[in-house]
């Protein structure tokens, strides 16, 4: 039990590696957005754009999806517990799938309360707006009604920006609170 407790455990140091895999990709498509007004949705730097906007939603999802998983690990190793349901709601199995803003919210609001310490996704609302805004660009690009809709627009792009250094602060929130409750219940790693 005590060798399983800590691997789970240790699947912050891969949710880690994953983040600054897929971050930088972020980075690196980010030193090539172009100019602030691209006019042609064929060109070059349109592409980047759209590359870098699905890298940050990539980004995103996966790290939600490994905070997820994390969860229930813990609670089948009963580590934590989480409310009525939550744990079944956070497993989507048959039929049942969370929209990436209701997993964002599930994730953070039971982590929260499991490890007894607050994740707060939405603060103070900007970040949160950011988010959902740029889940529209996401969308635009990623199911197009025109060619037009291909192109992403300087203020978009900030947008996207905004959204993935909001969700950075909510990452960096779940690894420490999850940190603490580690480190608090050190005693279930040691042997006896």
């Amino acid at each position: 039990m005590i060798r399983s407790l800590t691997k789970l455990y240790d699947r912050l140091d891969q949710i880690d590696g994953v983040i600054r895999a897929l971050r930088g990709d972020v980075s690196r498509l980010e030193n090539h957005l172009g100019p602030p007004a691209p006019t042609d949705p064929f060109s070059e730097v349109a592409g980047v754009r759209r590359l870098f906007v699905r890298a940050v939603f990539a980004l995103i999802e996966a790290v939600v999806e490994q905070h997820k998983l994390l969860l229930l690990d813990l609670v089948e190793c009963a580590v934590i517990s989480l409310g009525d349901g939550v744990a079944q709601t956070l497993s989507e199995k048959k039929y049942f799938y969370l929209s990436l803003r209701q997993k964002i919210q599930t994730v953070y609001e039971a982590a929260g309360a499991a490890f007894e310490q607050p994740i707060d996704p939405l603060g103070d609302g900007h970040g949160w707006q950011a988010f959902e805004s740029a889940t529209g660009i996401r969308n635009h690009i990623t199911h197009p009604k025109s060619f037009e809709q291909c192109l992403i627009t300087f203020p978009e792009l900030e947008t996207v920006k905004d959204a993935e250094k909001w969700f950075r602060a909510v990452n960096a929130g779940f690894v420490s609170v999850a940190g603490q409750h580690r480190d608090s219940h050190s005693n279930w790693f040691r042997p006896t």
